[in-house]
């Protein structure tokens, strides 16, 4: 199964502002995010409130706008995922997503 079918790899690093949050640490010290981007996560978690620049970085890398939505679509940028996921996990595993625990 391939982006031919209409699947896509997506890594989600974060449901939300918490979970993503919860993880900086680790990142920070992982490598899981660039120099820059560390070093701005870094200074946002020396100062005396941090969430408050936090929560604006997170809302500029992770929450679109719907003026960005209609950018990237007049760009023809803006991934839509058109797929049907049970019939997809069903027809290549064999499973049903509602049989599942």
């Amino acid at each position: 199964m391939d982006h031919h079918q209409g699947a896509h790899l997506l890594h989600m690093i974060g449901a939300d502002y918490d979970i993503w949050r919860s993880k900086l640490d680790w990142r920070c010290d992982s490598r899981g995010f660039t120099g820059p981007l560390t070093e701005r996560v870094q200074a946002a978690l020396a100062q005396p409130n941090p969430d408050v620049p936090l929560r604006a970085l997170f809302a500029r890398l992770h929450c679109a706008t719907q003026d960005l939505l209609s950018r990237l679509e007049a760009h023809d940028l803006l991934l839509v995922l058109r797929i049907n996921l049970p019939a997809l996990v069903t027809e290549f595993f064999g499973v049903s997503l509602d049989d599942l625990p």
